[in-house]
C-alpha cells in the first residue's frame, strides 16, 4: 500500500482538512510522524501534488476547518503520548 510520510505538522493539517486519513507514530513522545495511506500509486501522486501546491501558495482553506483539523490532530497526538 502506498504510503506519504511527513513531520510537518501543517502539512499533515492541510492532508486532514483535506479529508486524507492517516496515522501518528512517535519513538519518543515528543517527535512525531504522520503516515497517510492510499489504494493506489495514483492516488498518493494527487498527494504529492496537493502538498506542493499548498508550499507553493497555491491552495485555499477554510480558516474554522482549518482550525478544526488542527485540534483533531493535537488532540491525537496528546492521546499518543498518553499512550507511550
Amino acid at each position: 500500500m502506498p504510503k506519504y510520510i511527513t513531520t510537518d505538522i501543517m502539512v499533515a493539517n492541510f492532508l486532514v482538512y483535506e479529508g486524507y486519513r492517516h496515522s501518528i507514530e512517535s519513538h519518543d513522545g515528543r517527535r512525531f510522524t504522520f503516515i497517510f495511506e492510499f489504494k493506489d500509486e495514483d492516488e498518493k501522486i494527487r498527494v504529492e501534488l496537493l502538498v506542493q501546491k499548498f508550499w507553493n501558495g497555491e491552495t485555499v482553506v477554510e480558516p474554522l476547518k482549518f482550525n478544526q483539523s488542527m485540534k483533531q490532530i493535537k488532540s491525537r497526538m496528546e492521546d499518543h503520548k498518553k499512550n507511550y
